[in-house]
């Protein structure tokens, strides 16, 4: 009798449009913790050619790019911002506002602004007008008080602008890290639900291969439809709590427990987690792959890289060495007895990087376009600080350049000081991120300098 565990295994989907929030909900810019692996098993999923990833956030198209460039996101294939109020595609052309959307919104304020409907909201209690750049074509935004009498103010605030001629949705959330509350007055047809809509049947997708992904009451209309949806380990509980007859019911909402792969379900790590409650067959997409150094009879080889396309790769590598404070202090000085120090290690770090492959077997000799060395004094820690960052076009990655050049830059120091402090100690080193490539942008999760671990 023949084993049918391959056989039953569920099949990942031929096609998925996974759909999410940023703040708090992909971004760890929350008060909970972030799982070390966790946005890294991200990329993994979404990176698979099956997946169009599509962010939906309440920030306006600038702070979006921002927040993909500084916590190394993915690239998405379409971004919601605004709320809902504004999609843009996202290809090797740039960011490209959807004209149909604009126009499909449109209508219901009768081709007006935002802040053409200001007047008709002077003297609602509570109401503080959001910063300009906060605003948009079709988004009126206040901060209210967190206390606010939430179903109340919406029931009103649609009421006037109805009578007024308007079509309107008012969504009220809940600002955490500020401690603040937020109401968005939209066009009626230009939720984030209408938007991922919109995205579906403009790309061919549908109920059975969607998935959103939330955490807040701007992300309510969504949660609230029959759309599959995920909540991650650290939304608002309130919301959690509200939501507990869609949870009930159909199903089709997943609240991140955590447990899942080692992590703890908040951000990133409940995304995967709820895609693969939805989706079981996207588990085998998260499996480690074979070992690209060894052939099919498990001999070592060198990696064929010959057939991928040469693109712009950087990567920044860090180390510490840790001395006598009075030796530190000598060294910054270039009062050594052999002279200036920290330019030596400069150079060192420079050639390190350039002989790579003929240090580390299987790396690939590499045309290095630029290398960075900055060497600074971390008086806390009596230490050296060394970062390097690599650069080349090629076919592969500069990982192994920084991180080589940053090990013979402190072997270097170590070298030409030793006779003063032969106790010297020689780490930790690290990746600190890198970016191009097939995988996209990578950051350590723990930040950068200050993030080193403080012995004692």
């Amino acid at each position: 009798m023949t084993s049918s565990t391959s056989e039953a295994r569920p099949a990942p989907p031929a096609r998925l449009l996974l759909c999410t929030d940023l703040d708090r909900t992909l971004l760890p810019n929350g008060r909970q913790a972030e799982s070390a692996a966790a946005r890294g098993l991200f990329a993994q999923l979404v990176q698979r050619p099956q997946v169009t990833l599509a962010y939906v956030s309440g920030r306006d198209p600038a702070l979006v790019a921002e927040a993909i460039t500084t916590y190394q996101l993915p690239r998405p294939a379409w971004v919601v911002a605004d709320v809902g109020t504004s999609i843009l595609e996202v290809s090797g052309r740039g960011w490209e506002r959807d004209g149909g959307w604009d126009e499909a919104i449109a209508a219901d304020w009768a081709g007006r602004g935002a802040l053409e409907l200001l007047p008709l909201l002077e003297g609602v209690c509570g109401l503080t007008l959001q910063e300009s750049h906060r605003q948009g074509r079709h988004k009126l935004s206040f901060y209210v008080p967190l206390d606010v009498d939430a179903p109340s103010l919406q029931d009103d605030l649609e009421t006037r602008l109805r009578r007024a001629g308007f079509r309107a949705s008012v969504i009220h959330s809940i600002d955490e890290a500020a401690a603040v509350g937020l109401v968005d007055v939209l066009p009626a047809s230009a939720t984030k639900l209408h938007a991922v809509q919109f995205l579906m049947a403009r790309l061919g997708f549908d109920h059975g291969n969607t998935i959103f992904a939330g955490d807040s009451g701007n992300d309510l209309p969504v949660l609230l439809s029959d759309l599959p949806s995920i909540l991650v380990a650290n939304a608002d509980p309130h919301l959690i709590e509200s939501l507990g007859s869609a949870r009930a019911g159909g199903g089709h909402v997943y609240v991140a427990r955590g447990g899942f792969m080692g992590m703890n379900g908040n951000y990133s790590a409940g995304i995967v987690e709820g895609v693969v409650h939805h989706c079981p067959g996207t588990a085998s997409w998260l499996e480690p792959g074979p070992l690209p150094h060894l052939n099919a009879r498990g001999e070592v080889r060198m990696v064929e890289v010959g057939d991928r396309p040469h693109t712009l790769r950087q990567a920044t590598a860090e180390g510490l060495i840790t001395m006598d404070p009075a030796l530190l202090q000598a060294v910054v000085e270039g009062r050594s007895v052999k002279g200036d120090v920290l330019a030596v290690a400069r150079v060192a770090a420079i050639q390190g990087a350039k002989r790579t492959s003929e240090l580390i077997p299987l790396c690939h000799p590499l045309a290095l376009s630029g290398v960075d060395v900055a060497i600074a004094p971390v008086p806390e820690r009596s230490a050296l600080r060394v970062e390097v960052t690599a650069r080349t076009t090629g076919p592969t990655g500069v990982e192994m350049e920084a991180l080589t050049a940053v090990q013979v830059a402190l072997l270097t120091l170590y070298d030409m000081v030793k006779a003063q402090d032969p106790a010297m100690t020689i780490g930790p080193v690290r990746l600190l991120r890198k970016e191009g490539g097939r995988h996209g942008a990578w950051a350590h999760p723990a930040g950068g300098q200050a993030a080193l671990p403080v012995e004692g």
